[in-house]
């Protein structure tokens, strides 16, 4: 009999009979659902997903929990940590073949969080390497919870402990972590200011670390010297003060000596920021520390910029490390001049700029922080954002010129009025520039300005140099100079820069290309900051406020516009609806940054 004549003759049975009592039908009801549930058991079996072996569907499932790096773990997307650590889980109610996948894959448990089950994960998670958060996502645990972890330090690979909430001795932290972590390889230890302990780092897994690689270390300033070496990943942040605290110079070289493969080095409110009286013993004068596989160098939050210029001094770095330093645009050590060390043979990173983006302006470096400047030399590319000070840039041609003397495109805001004296310093220092581009505020005085520095003097005009022009020599400053672009309001001054054209073409030095862009979306017009050196006037927003004109007028102020470009420029283009350049590098802000200077939400 098939199973198909079995239920036809069952159903012809109980249409039939006559039942004896509700409670036999609910003991029938009962056992007819567990069939039906063995039916769409097999019905399901047929599908597609369930014919992928239950390694690929384990895998598949990994891939829907939330994986921070290793390093810095913050979100790799957004600002905020997200639940797909906890999400995941869900997957255990679809059917039961995928629950047994779950629950047999000691990977998918190998993530131990103290906000999510932490005792379950531990046993779940096999032998399995672990990577375990505590006070990361949720600030508060209990000694209760950490000591779970004791048993497993054996198999732990990344350890992340956020100390914000932790409010018992911060010895019974170092005692629940005295085994020897011998499968360890990151390390983050915040104490987010709330650990009351001394500068010196209290014992730790027994120091037998073999395999750590990346270290984040918050307020301590001291350890033992043979707990770190071999680093390839380092972030010292907010560390005790008084500064005589801190590493000196020498004291700090020999650290980085210890870790030759280093690739990321973050320093933030840390690092040896003695004062000179106290950074003794002093580093020998031909001391240098070499770090050939370095990759990013960042030091925030700086007090004085001679501190970076000092280390700077006895490094040696490859010339594809990306350096950024910031700190606060009104500290009293921001002197951007101090900042370059006299030898830079050593550092080819710091050489050969072909581009300068500077931003001479209260606009924040980046709208989550706005108080900082940034100094930064990535990929070749000099930034100089938020320089709230003209006295900061003074010394800036003369002590960058080594930098900047090879810049073929300069990119320009300048909220500040900053002299044309001062420009024509600045561009003294550029002989190669041949592109440059200029975000007026809304005021157009400033960039007048900077053209003005670049405007011929008339009164010098003799038969001598036209006749130099005519053979293609100019003696006007960036001689080489042939691009202009504009990211203006629509009713830009277009006679001015005619003339403007029209005096350096007569030096020898035209204009080929202009490029007028007209912007989308604007800054709020009610931005405010103080000027620099004045408690009166705010400035004005660094980008342009939208145009008053019709459509008419617009077109009709173009074209009047263009037919006086057209006369000395070859090239002249207009665009439209366009958006502002972007000022800072596309790695900025770097997680060194996020992480130490922009808390994240966490779970309560």
């Amino acid at each position: 009999m098939t199973t198909h004549d079995l239920i036809d003759a069952l159903g012809a049975k109980l249409s039939k009979k006559k039942p004896r009592s509700t409670r036999e039908l609910d003991v029938l009801d009962s056992r007819l659902q567990k069939l039906v549930a063995i039916v769409r058991g097999k019905r399901n079996t047929l599908q597609i997903v369930h014919r992928l072996p239950d390694e690929v569907l384990a895998s598949i499932f990994w891939r829907t929990q939330q994986h921070l790096p290793s390093f810095l773990p913050t979100p790799v997307h957004g600002q905020t940590f997200d639940s797909g650590h906890r999400n995941w889980l869900s997957l255990l109610h679809v059917c039961r073949q995928w629950r047994g996948v779950i629950a047999s894959s000691k990977l998918l448990w190998s993530t131990v969080d103290n906000s999510l089950m932490p005792d379950k994960f531990l046993l779940r998670s096999g032998m399995s390497p672990l990577t375990v958060f505590y006070g990361i996502r949720k600030p508060l645990f209990t000694e209760h919870e950490l000591r779970l972890l004791t048993p497993h330090i054996h198999r732990i690979r990344e350890l992340h402990l956020g100390l914000s909430k932790w409010t018992d001795s911060v010895e019974t932290v170092f005692e629940a972590l005295s085994s020897p972590a011998l499968a360890l390889e990151s390390l983050t230890i915040d104490t987010h200011g709330a650990v009351t302990a001394g500068y010196h780092l209290m014992p730790l897994f027994a120091g037998d670390m073999p395999h750590l690689r990346k270290l984040c270390l918050e307020f301590f300033t001291a350890w033992p010297t043979h707990y770190f070496s071999g680093l390839t990943h380092l972030c010292l942040h907010h560390q005790q003060t008084p500064h005589s605290l801190r590493p000196s110079t020498n004291e700090f070289l020999n650290f980085l000596e210890a870790s030759p493969n280093l690739q990321e080095l973050m320093l933030v409110y840390a690092g040896p920021t003695r004062d000179r009286e106290e950074d003794v013993p002093g580093p020998s004068p031909w001391r240098k520390v070499v770090l050939p596989h370095l990759r990013q160098f960042s030091w925030g939050k700086i007090e004085d910029m001679l501190h970076v210029q000092r280390l700077l001094a006895y490094l040696s770095l490859p010339e594809t490390a990306n350096l950024y330093f910031w700190g606060s645009s009104n500290a009293d050590g921001g002197d951007l001049g101090n900042l370059i060390p006299i030898d830079l043979t050593r550092l080819p990173c710091m050489l050969n700029m072909r581009e300068w983006r500077l931003r001479c302006s209260y606009q924040p470096v980046s709208s989550l922080d706005p108080g900082n400047y940034l100094v930064a030399f990535v990929d070749k590319v000099l930034y100089m954002l938020n320089i709230a000070w003209e006295s900061y840039i003074a010394r800036v041609p003369v002590v960058y010129a080594p930098m900047v003397s090879s810049v073929q495109k300069l990119y320009v805001v300048d909220s500040l009025n900053v002299s044309t004296d001062l420009w024509k310093d600045l561009f003294r220092s550029l002989p190669r520039l041949s592109h440059l581009m200029l975000q007026p505020p809304q005021q157009w005085a400033s960039s007048r300005g900077i053209l003005g520095a670049l405007y011929p003097d008339e009164t010098k005009s003799t038969i001598r140099t036209g006749f130099k022009a005519m053979l293609g020599i100019s003696d006007a400053l960036c001689p080489h100079l042939r691009s202009l672009s504009i990211e203006a309001d629509p009713g830009f001054q277009g006679f001015y820069i005619s003339a403007f054209a029209k005096s350096r073409m007569k030096r020898g030095s035209p204009l080929h290309r202009l490029k007028v862009k007209h912007l989308r979306n604007p800054p709020n017009p009610g931005y405010e900051g103080r000027r620099a050196g004045n408690n009166g006037p705010v400035s004005p927003p660094d980008t342009l406020g939208p145009s008053a004109l019709t459509p008419v007028e617009q077109v009709r102020l173009d074209m009047e516009d263009r037919y006086a470009l057209e006369k000395t420029v070859k090239e002249v283009t207009y665009l439209y609806d366009q958006e502002p350049t972007v000022f800072e590098p596309s790695t900025w802000p770097t997680r060194g940054y996020t992480w130490t200077m922009m808390p994240l939400p966490s779970e309560e």
